[in-house]
Order: structure tokens, then C-alpha cells, then sequence
């Protein structure tokens, strides 16, 4: 698999304002991803309906486009736990307001069960948010050391993750340092760097073999 990076313009987003025109809560955690079973979302929504008896004010945003494929778990979910004046449901967002609720998240969860690479979760590290993600191979080795790292199925486990970082700011600060610190090692010009070296590695190999034949 060739490297992948994350765009520019996300590293400016902790200068974006919270999105206009958007009913948000007064603290939110954010979650990017398609709504498909294997992006686990509902564990999010069972985390927040644990969390809300200490943090009243805590919302859930959650924002990818529906895949007809799958049928909707979390809607049904979110009405039988009481929750949707809690929950925000966006299927699109375009990039103003994707970097203002990125800038302004309490905390980004990314709690997928698998994963090809999880570019979200880098976003949300260029953008200086804590990020709270799941064990998933792909998403750790993503994650390196700049993320809270989950076992993916428990809500008990998220709800205790999630509760670390909302009341430490300690643990917030340092978890927002390190983000950052592992983004700025995922820049696309960074990731071409490490293509063009894959690349030439391999055209050294393939030359040390004889090359190809006719």
C-alpha cells in the first residue's frame, strides 16, 4: 500500500470558527465516517447515553453520507436511548464547516471495527484535535502515539475513554500536542517523499534481478 497524507489545509482549521447556522451542542464529540456497520457508530451513541448523567452538556456529531446498502442501526438507537436532542446527524459537510467542527470538537472518536488506512483520523490530528480511536490494525499504526486507543466493541470502554479526556485537560493538551506532532509527519508532501523512495526501492530491486524479460 503506498503512503497517504493529509491535505494542508486541515493543519489551519484551529483557526475556524464553530460552522454558522448549525445547531450544535455545547460540547460535542465528533465522528467522520459513512454510515456502514463496520464504522460502529452505534457504540458512540451507547458511550453518550452513559456519559450524560456526568456531562449534560455533551453532544453527539456525527457526519458521512448513508449507504443504502446497509440499513440505518443508529437512528432506531438514538430515539429508544432518549437522545435525539444530543445527536447531530449530518450527511455532508463541506470544508468550512468540516475544519470548524473538527477546530472546535471536545474530542474526535473514531471507533471502526476495520479499516483500509482511516484517513479521518489523521484529519482530525492536523486539525489539534484528541482523538479517542479503536485497536484496529490499520487505525493504530495511523494513530502512532497520538491517540487514546480503544478496544472497538465495548461501550463501556468508550464511555471510560471518552470521560478520561473530556475531564482532564492534562491528558487533553498532551493528547492535542501529539496529534499534531504525528500529523505533521503525514503531510502529502511527506507521503509522495515515501512513494517516490518505495518507488526507487523497488526499480533497485527489480534491476538488481536482471530486470524484465522481453
Amino acid at each position: 500500500v503506498l503512503p497517504h497524507g493529509v491535505g494542508k489545509r486541515f493543519f489551519n482549521a484551529p483557526d475556524y470558527p464553530l460552522p454558522r447556522d448549525v445547531n450544535l451542542p455545547g460540547r460535542y464529540i465528533l465522528h467522520v465516517g459513512a454510515q456502514r456497520p463496520h464504522k460502529n457508530q452505534r457504540v458512540l451513541v451507547e458511550a453518550l447515553a452513559i456519559l450524560r448523567a456526568d456531562h449534560p452538556d455533551l453532544g453527539l456529531v456525527l457526519v458521512g453520507q448513508p449507504d443504502r446498502r446497509f440499513p440505518d442501526e443508529v437512528g432506531p438507537l438514538i430515539e429508544s436511548l432518549g437522545l435525539e436532542d444530543r445527536v447531530r446527524r449530518y450527511s455532508h459537510a463541506d470544508d468550512e464547516m468540516l475544519l470548524g467542527l473538527y477546530a472546535n470538537a471536545a474530542v474526535f472518536a473514531y471507533p471502526s471495527l476495520v479499516e483500509g488506512f482511516g484517513l479521518p483520523v489523521l484529519e482530525a490530528m492536523a486539525a489539534g484535535a484528541a482523538v479517542v480511536a479503536s485497536d484496529a490494525d490499520a487505525i493504530v499504526e495511523v494513530a502512532g502515539d497520538g491517540a487514546l486507543i480503544v478496544t472497538a466493541g465495548t461501550s463501556a470502554g468508550w464511555a471510560q475513554a471518552l470521560r478520561q479526556v473530556l475531564s482532564d485537560a492534562a491528558l487533553e493538551r498532551e493528547l492535542r500536542k501529539r496529534a499534531t506532532e504525528v500529523a505533521a509527519r503525514n503531510t502529502w508532501a511527506r507521503a509522495a517523499d515515501r512513494t517516490l523512495a518505495v518507488l526507487a526501492a523497488a526499480a533497485r530491486g527489480n534491476a538488481m534481478n536482471g530486470g524484465g524479460h522481453a
